[in-house]
Order: structure tokens, then C-alpha cells, then sequence
């Protein structure tokens, strides 16, 4: 029998535990810990990635504005000066005229950004200018909405009539002359007993209303607005109609534009307008859309920069 002494030691050892045995909720509380500690760092490397390009940019002192991924530098600045000068040695672009020409080029490129992705193509135009132009036109046409009907133009302006002398008080004189003839036809167009190219034959052959020397054509007194007519241009006319809902009628003033000396009021006049159509786009105004390209497209001026 062995002693005490000469019994081999006890070299039993427990087998090592192998496995996550944690509880599914502790489980899931160190995966999502996993995933919050990922997305910090991937914002953060992001941010510190676009802050130096940013800073980067700032202060290259040869970029005036960026485009989405797209530089406009001094160089591209001056090539469009020397375009505007068109050759003439006297042609000096002051601080104001550099601003306005380096806007331009950043309407250019969003104009540009926005045909690649309507994918509208232009091959008519021999010069970049009209290349620029055509593509500006293209992309307006498709993105900007537009609201689409009828309109005959009643004018009460002072410059219409054989019998008035210019004042604005005979304006207003003329005005309430022309009312209740405007409030007549919107009575019968919005009724259904008139055509609007009824109601512009008698706009036009009307001696109260002070327009019968100026016969003009259809879409001078009325007819229809939207993609065929200027009109829908004017901010009276697009404030009433923007609001307007298809087969809706609306009996409001307009104030027109100035003559061609860009000085005298063209006049005033009632509008009758009937919305046959409204198409959205992507925007109902230039304006709001270039807006909404700037941002989504990050747009950066760097007006500091120009001399």
C-alpha cells in the first residue's frame, strides 16, 4: 500500500469552456454596440474627408465654385471675360461683372449636370454659347412644371386708347369703363355660353374698351398659355395661376411690363384664365428649381476670391 507520500498527484484538469454563452439579449446589445461603434467611426473618417476637401478648395486660391464634383477656376472665368469682350480692347469687367459672368458658369454646369441625367442630348449649335443655350432650353422644358389652359387679355392701360391722354387718373377712369365688360365675360366663359375665342373677338373689336386700333393677334389679347405663350412669364399672371386647379376659371388684374425704352408701363388689363392642364415637373418655377440644384448638387461660391 502506498503511503501518503508516494500517491501520484491529482493532475485532473476541468475541460476549457468553448462557446458564448451569454444571454440573447446581451448578445444582441454587444451587436448593435458593434455596429454604433462603426457607423461613428465611418462619419467621422467621412466628415474629416470632406472638411479637407472643403478647406482644400477654400484655399486654392485657383477655384472660384464647385459643382457637385465639377471646378470652376480663374481660368475658366477668364476665357468667359475674354467671350464677353468679344475683342474689344476697351472691355474692362469690373468686381460686379465677374460675379454675375462666374454665376452664369454655375447655371451652365447645372444646366449640364441635369441634361446627363434626363439624358437630353444636343447636337445643334456651333458655339459652346449656343451648345449652352439649346441645353438650357431642353432642360427648362422638362424639369419646370407648368400650368396649361385658356386666357383672353381685357387692357384698361392708358396707352391703348384714341380717346385718353396718358394721366393715371384716366387710367383708372378707363378701368371702370372696362370692368363690367370683363365681369360679363367671366360670367359667360366660366358658364359655358362663350368660347374664349369668342370672348377675343369681342376684346378686339370692342371700341369701349380703347384697344380697336391695335388688332393684334390671338395671343396678344388672349388664346392659350403655358408652352405656345409667353404670358405664363409674367409674375401676376403666374401668382393667379400656379394656384388655379384644372377646370377652374379666374377673373384677376395683371400688371404688365414696361415699353422698350424699359421705362414706361406697358399697362394694366383684367385676365380671364380657365386651367385645362397642370404638369408638375420637378418644379413649378426656374427660380425654386436652380435652388433645389444648388443643394442637392452642393454648390460653393467663392466670391471672396474674385478681384
Amino acid at each position: 500500500m502506498l503511503s501518503e507520500e508516494n500517491k501520484e498527484p491529482n493532475t485532473y484538469k476541468p475541460n476549457k469552456i468553448v462557446g458564448d454563452f451569454s444571454s440573447p439579449k446581451d448578445k444582441l446589445r454587444n451587436h448593435w454596440k458593434v455596429i454604433v461603434a462603426l457607423s461613428v467611426a465611418v462619419v467621422v473618417l467621412l466628415s474629416i474627408g470632406v472638411a479637407g476637401t472643403i478647406i482644400y478648395t477654400r484655399n486654392n486660391s485657383n477655384v472660384l465654385a464647385t459643382v457637385g464634383d465639377k471646378q470652376i477656376t480663374k481660368t475658366d472665368l477668364d476665357v468667359a471675360i475674354n467671350k464677353a469682350a468679344s475683342g474689344d480692347p476697351k472691355y474692362i469687367a469690373n468686381k460686379e461683372m465677374k460675379t454675375q459672368i462666374l454665376d452664369d458658369l454655375v447655371l451652365d454646369e447645372i444646366y449640364v449636370n441635369a441634361a446627363k441625367r434626363l439624358k437630353i442630348t444636343i447636337t445643334d449649335g456651333k458655339t459652346q454659347a449656343e451648345k449652352n443655350r439649346l441645353t438650357k432650353e431642353a432642360v427648362i422644358k422638362r424639369v419646370i412644371g407648368e400650368s396649361m389652359g385658356e386666357y383672353v387679355r381685357i387692357l384698361y392701360n392708358k396707352y391703348n386708347s384714341d380717346m385718353l391722354n396718358g394721366t393715371i387718373e384716366q387710367k383708372l377712369e378707363l378701368k371702370k369703363q372696362v370692368e363690367p365688360i370683363a365681369k360679363d365675360l367671366y360670367a359667360k366663359l366660366s358658364s359655358g355660353k362663350m368660347t374664349f375665342t369668342e370672348a377675343v373677338n369681342i376684346v378686339l373689336t370692342d371700341k369701349t374698351i380703347g384697344i380697336a386700333t391695335y388688332p393684334g393677334i390671338m395671343n396678344e389679347h388672349g388664346g392659350i398659355f403655358g408652352s405656345k405663350s409667353n404670358i405664363n412669364y409674367n409674375f401676376d399672371f403666374i401668382t393667379n395661376v400656379s394656384k388655379m386647379k384644372v377646370g377652374e376659371y379666374k377673373l384677376f388684374t395683371m400688371t404688365l411690363g414696361l415699353e422698350n425704352d424699359g421705362k414706361t408701363p406697358e399697362g394694366d388689363a383684367f385676365i380671364i384664365a380657365k386651367i385645362n392642364k397642370i404638369d408638375k415637373g420637378e418644379a413649378m418655377y426656374l427660380q425654386q428649381w436652380i435652388k433645389d440644384q444648388k443643394t442637392k448638387l452642393n454648390v460653393k461660391e467663392f466670391y471672396e476670391k474674385i478681384i
